[in-house]
């Protein structure tokens, strides 16, 4: 936390505010004096107050936790990691309400965990940027479509999803509150699909990204547009449109949450290419049999209970050929057929190909 180091003395969330795409910084992960004891107690018995102190094995010194705030002050939250599957590496994504997200890569992990020690009392790492809670603007791709609501008052006729109009109704040029957030490993490489869920009265939006990278050279991801759902100005929610019919009760908070990659479980051997070879046609991929299978000229890549089979087949289907399963909850969708059978409320579970 040097002023003269990679951070510049700032925290993450501020940090972040002025960083883009290939921004570095080494760091370690360092074991806490805490572990449970088996005993459920609140909060005040846990080990997040260590983050608050002096970093084991550091004490006195400017290498301090890189907290999203700062050691006494809050800060925006992190909502979801999701790992980097490629073999050979152990890394993980992470995305911040703040509207950043990154990579942080843990180093040689296997000599570590292979050490006289129980547990390694540090590991090595080095986080990446890949987009820092900047503006948006020449980033997201709409293909045409995320057309908005011209008659909103506060909203200032924003036209189309390039902004999102917050909860607040401020106008947000970032991404705002990134709370889903899964990477799709493809035949390319990997890609990122985001999703907020920021009280957008005009509804939440969801996008996936270009292929990840981070190299410094200036050059910033891109983000094609995926959907838009809810928000009290949608037309649909305003005219209390719903599935179930009259499930709407008005207001129209949704908010995408949930991915899978369907492609790993759904991949087959032996498969030929469809006819004319354009976009749908399913191609060889030259895998093995899974664990148990059958053998057939379609037969599935793995079976059930094989989840390393299924991350090492989702790296050789290319991402236009993905099967992508969404989650999406539609809070307002609460009265007729919902409240009748006493539900949580409604929603959607889509499948979505992606066209990249």
């Amino acid at each position: 936390m040097d002023a003269d180091g990679q951070t510049d003395g700032l925290f993450r969330d501020n940090y972040h505010k002025c960083r883009k795409n290939g921004s570095k910084v080494d760091g370690k992960f360092v074991a806490i004096d805490w572990q449970w004891d088996g005993q459920v107690k609140n909060f005040r018995h846990d080990g997040a107050f260590d983050f608050q102190i002096d970093v084991p094995g550091y004490e006195g010194t400017m290498m301090q936790w890189w907290n999203s705030g700062g050691l006494s002050k809050s800060g925006s939250k992190t909502e979801h990691n999701t790992p980097d599957t490629r073999p050979g590496i152990t890394g993980f994504i992470q995305g911040s309400t703040a509207g950043y997200f990154g990579h942080y890569y843990i180093h040689d992990i296997a000599e570590a965990l292979a050490g006289p020690e129980d547990f390694p009392a540090e590991l090595d790492s080095t986080y990446y940027v890949y987009q820092g809670e900047n503006p948006l603007e020449g980033q997201i791709a709409l293909g045409g479509e995320g057309l908005l609501n011209d008659d909103v008052p506060k909203c200032f006729n924003l036209g189309d999803a390039q902004k999102n109009c917050d909860s607040d109704y401020s106008i947000k040029t970032t991404f705002e509150d990134i709370d889903g957030l899964e990477v799709i490993a493809a035949e390319e490489g990997l890609f990122a699909i985001i999703q907020e869920d920021s009280g957008n009265d005009l509804g939440e939006r969801m996008f996936i990204s270009t292929v990840l990278e981070h190299e410094d050279d200036g050059a910033e991801l891109m983000y094609h547009f995926m959907a838009q759902s809810g928000g009290k100005y949608n037309t649909r929610m305003a005219n209390g449109v719903g599935v179930p019919e009259t499930s709407n009760i008005g207001g129209g908070s949704h908010e995408f949450s949930g991915i899978i990659d369907l492609s790993g479980m759904l991949a087959k051997t032996g498969v030929k290419k469809g006819k004319g070879g354009g976009k749908g046609g399913r191609r060889e991929r030259g895998l093995k049999k899974g664990k148990g299978g059958k053998s057939s000229d379609e037969e599935f890549v793995i079976s059930s209970g094989d989840g390393e089979g299924k991350r090492i087949a989702e790296h050789t289907v290319p991402i236009n050929e993905k099967l992508i399963a969404l989650g999406l909850q539609a809070h307002n969708l609460a009265d007729g057929t919902v409240a009748a059978f006493k539900a949580d409320r409604g929603g959607q579970l889509l499948v979505y190909q992606p066209d990249i």
